[in-house]
């Protein structure tokens, strides 16, 4: 991963989130935007996986 390309996350204390930062991953942004439309929980340890798409989450919670 390059050290400009990252997406940040900030959850509440129920683990929903309330905003995010993308860098130069452009893909993300619709599964994020429609996670925070829903006010999905997340689980932040699959945030942090590098290995789980955005959108393999944001599907597998809807």
């Amino acid at each position: 991963m390059e050290s400009n390309t990252f997406t940040y996350f900030y959850l509440d204390d129920q683990n929903m989130i309330q905003a995010v930062f993308i860098s130069n991953q452009a893909k993300n942004a619709l599964p994020v935007r429609r996670m925070i439309k829903n006010q999905t929980l997340v689980d932040p340890n699959n945030l942090a996986d590098d290995n789980l798409s955005l959108k393999k989450i944001q599907r597998s919670l809807a």
